[in-house]
């Protein structure tokens, strides 16, 4: 009987870890709504940013306060390139009956990103009149206007800047970021490489609003920062990212 406790203490240990990262144990076709929802937005793989603005806030006695309430924007930040954020996504297609045919579900999910780590960003605004500029900000940038604006860095401060940018489409996966996965055949990342952060500047579209100030302070941008813990983005015994 003693010969198996290491077994039982091993898998107790696991457990509790998939715990902690907030990762279900299930396979994802018995994922909840609520557990894929969680795993699109507050995993190891994915984060949400919340950027608020008060620009348009103004301070009016006769009201006993603010006449305008400050507007926020959500920006769900994934790494597309991870197999349990692809899980997530078409299991939540599954749920809503939206799901395409099994074989397309499956090259989705399987699909090997060899070359590239993608980051792909998704928005909502609790206000229109904030949620608005995002909309042109991401159609309208492009691999050229971000190529010194975005980057994943390492712990050691080294970055490695992006490789290609392709505007929200029809897929509403969002907005995709693509780095290289490693530099003279080297990956830039290992399990050991500590946080990856994730940083771009999305210049604003100054024909929709010339006046938008971020709440970040850089003028005419929408700026996206977010560290992720590479320890951490371990699925089924895969590092994944």
């Amino acid at each position: 009987m003693k010969r198996f406790v290491p077994i039982l203490a091993l898998i107790c240990i696991l457990v509790a870890v998939a715990a902690a990262q907030k990762v279900p144990t299930k396979p994802w076709t018995e994922w909840t709504d609520k557990e894929a929802k969680k795993m699109l937005e507050d995993s190891p793989w994915a984060q949400t940013q919340t950027d608020t603005d008060t620009s348009s806030m103004t301070f009016n006695p006769g009201q006993g306060g603010s006449a305008h309430e400050a507007t926020t924007l959500l920006l769900h930040i994934k790494f597309l390139s991870a197999k349990p954020i692809r899980e997530a996504l078409m299991r939540q297609l599954d749920l809503q009956k939206k799901a395409p045919p099994a074989d397309a579900v499956k090259a989705f999910i399987d699909r090997k990103f060899e070359q590239s780590i993608v980051i792909a960003v998704t928005y909502e605004g609790r206000d229109g009149r904030y949620s608005g500029p995002a909309i042109p900000a991401f159609a309208s940038a492009t691999s050229g206007s971000l190529k010194n604006l975005a980057y994943l860095e390492r712990k050691d401060g080294k970055r490695v800047f992006i490789q290609a940018y392709q505007a929200p489409g029809s897929d509403q996966l969002g907005a995709k970021f693509y780095f290289p996965r490693a530099e003279a055949g080297v990956p830039f990342f290992t399990a050991d490489s500590g946080d990856i952060r994730f940083h771009a500047d999305v210049p604003s579209d100054v024909r929709a609003d010339p006046n938008r100030t971020s709440s970040a302070g850089l003028t005419g941008a929408i700026k996206l920062d977010m560290k992720f813990k590479i320890s951490q983005m371990v699925f089924d015994g895969t590092l994944e990212y």
